[in-house]
């Protein structure tokens, strides 16, 4: 065996020889009929049935989509432990949790993270491979490092103040393309890739990595995008190794050590077993419903072409000492010398067979059997189909039956929790594997992030500087959580018994409820002292008022007898019209005079006169 680095020709053999081995051979051909279920492109191929007749199930795609997006709405939970309590580590700790964070909803922002979702539901086998970012890529393009040294001072350059957002990418390869050893200590992609459009239109320009806008994808990809490239990537213990291009053409564009230390690969089955099988090893989350669906798919056909022709019955016509076929055999073997006649007993007889034979009844089911084979398989489908709990019916759930609630949680842990746990394993690896490639290239990173480790709400952003050496001796716990909130809502009612019975604290509570339950108290107490401040001040108002209100009669009751106290013989000239008193003419000046009456008022008489 060569030493490492290898050449151009030596990473191509090996890569093939990983793709060449058995099992992975056979998983070709079973991931293809499943991708063919799923999009409903194998057909049935029944002699002499349309095409147009033939009924394909959407049943895969539909549960494919299900797992997807239940899987990609789970809450993610992440908790990095300090290696001491000295306060430096704790914020060291803080830091790397907050990075982790951010990392994950940016990689989530992206189409990759549901696309490795999908592969894990249909496929068996999310893979998430962590590499560094089309920025990063840029400096490396077309240097060949042989040191872990001059991959840092490469990297290093122009970067004095560090990384300037996220240096990571995440890509999700096609698990048919991906091949590796049983403990992942070498893992290769061979496959096609898509090349920038652009770049293919100019024969003179050389093929750069970054020149690259597809993840690998199967041979398949030929027909669908015109300018792609044969591509051959290989990551060992020591080296990164890209080749594109075959044969004379093959040209080795990137040869890099590794700063991880192992293959940049996690996998994530939808349902780990013990084979040694990849395809069975790793299986999908709706492994099962295959041959239901391909069942379904026969049976349907045959009710909705009228295949089988029940009201005219087929006769066949076979050697004496020969076995009959049924209506499925017949029909689907086009090669067969079995003659086949439809005899219409209202008008005609049935022809003479050839010596040597006779004719019998082709077996063939009536349209009841027909529905009751498929009601059974019906049954079958439903019970290993995405479950009615995870789905939107489970709405109808009573959520404070504490029966109801229990049956939700049985079926989550049965269909969902393995898969999110396969997941969160995965995250856990390449948080790891990012955390050591940056203390590997020894650079910070600048960035803004929500300060949740700290327990502060989403709303808040900080900019931060994360250190490599804040990845050192981390312990680092990574999970995800899918309830539906019929689930959650029961839930909150068996917490609220539990803190009514003395059986769990406030604070306990408030964790499990809120993202930042210190906040929540804080705006909870805020709360409570307005509510407390408006009630006072309205029992203020109103005892005011009550204590005003007896002043305030008394005073009018004084000015009424005032008022009635008034003698009724007033000044000489008499009390004007309406009134029971004389009053004092206002001033000369004091007001205009109204329109129509004279600029000076007559005179008038003094009493007696």
């Amino acid at each position: 065996m060569p030493d490492e680095p290898y050449k151009a020709e030596e990473v191509i053999e090996l890569a093939k020889a990983l793709q060449d081995q058995p099992g992975f051979q056979e998983r070709q051909g079973i991931m293809e009929n499943w991708d063919a279920l799923r999009w409903r492109k194998m057909p049935v191929n029944i002699l002499g049935i349309s095409g147009k007749l033939e009924y394909l199930t959407p049943g895969i795609a539909a549960a494919v989509d299900r797992y997807r997006s239940r899987m990609f709405s789970a809450t993610i939970t992440i908790s990095v432990a300090p290696k001491s309590t000295k306060l430096e580590d704790k914020n060291a700790a803080q830091r790397a949790e907050n990075y982790f964070y951010r990392s994950f909803h940016d990689f989530a922002a992206e189409t990759t993270e549901e696309e490795a979702l999908d592969f894990q539901a249909w496929a068996g086998c999310g893979i998430w491979h962590p590499d560094w970012s089309r920025d990063v890529m840029k400096k490396l393009t077309g240097v060949k490092t042989g040191s872990i040294e001059e991959l840092r001072s490469t990297i290093q350059e122009g970067m004095e103040k560090g990384f300037d957002g996220n240096p990571f990418q995440m890509i999700s390869p096609h698990p048919q393309q991906v091949y590796w050893e049983p403990d992942l200590s070498v893992v290769a992609e061979v496959g096609e890739v898509k090349v920038r459009t652009a770049v293919d239109m100019y024969e003179e320009h050389e093929t750069k990595i970054t020149d690259l806008v597809s993840a690998v994808m199967p041979d398949e990809a030929e027909s669908i995008w015109k300018e792609t490239l044969e591509y051959y990537h290989l990551e060992t213990e020591e080296f990164i190794y890209t080749v594109l291009g075959a044969g004379e053409l093959s040209e080795t564009v990137e040869v890099r050590p590794n700063p991880a230390h192992k293959p940049r690969y996690s996998l994530a089955a939808g349902r780990l077993t013990s084979s040694l099988l990849p395809h069975e090893k790793y299986r999908p989350l709706v492994h099962d419903l295959y041959p239901i669906a391909l069942a379904i798919n026969i049976m349907k056909t045959l009710m909705m072409s009228g295949a089988l022709n029940t009201g005219r019955p087929l006769y066949q016509e076979i050697a004496d000492n020969a076995k009959s076929q049924d209506i499925v055999s017949i029909l689907s073997d086009p090669s067969s010398a079995t003659r086949v006649i439809t005899l219409d007993t209202s008008q005609g007889k049935m022809p003479p067979a050839k010596r040597g034979y006779h004719w019998e009844p082709v077996a063939a089911p009536t349209p009841d059997q027909l529905k009751e084979a498929l009601a059974e398989l019906r049954l079958d489908w439903d019970s290993y189909a995405f479950p009615t709990a995870l789905s939107p019916e489970a709405t109808e759930l009573d959520a404070k039956s504490g029966y109801d609630r229990s049956q939700q949680e049985d079926v989550a842990v049965d269909f969902l929790n393995p898969a999110l746990l396969n997941r969160a394993r995965a995250w856990k690896k390449n948080f790891l594997m990012m955390g050591e490639m940056l203390q590997e290239i020894g650079i910070p990173v600048r960035l803004r992030a929500v300060p949740r480790a700290e327990g502060l709400s989403r709303a808040q952003r900080a900019e931060m500087t994360v250190k490599p050496t804040d990845f050192e001796d981390i312990d680092l716990e990574v999970g995800f959580s899918s309830k539906s909130r019929t689930a959650s809502f029961a839930e909150n009612e068996e917490q609220n018994r539990q803190y009514q019975l003395g059986l769990r604290s406030k604070s306990s509570i408030m964790a499990n409820i809120h993202e930042d339950p210190v906040e929540e108290g804080k705006r909870i107490a805020l709360d409570r002292m307005a509510d407390a401040g408006e009630a006072q001040a309205e029992a203020f108002a109103i005892a005011a008022m009550q204590a005003l209100q007896p002043l305030d009669m008394q005073a009018f009751l004084a000015q009424q007898a005032a008022v009635a106290a008034q003698p009724t013989n007033g000044a000489a000239g008499g009390p004007a019209p309406g009134e029971t008193i004389r009053k004092e003419r206002p001033p000369g000046d004091a007001v205009a005079p109204a329109l129509g009456a004279p600029a000076i008022p007559p005179a008038q008489s003094e009493p007696g006169q």
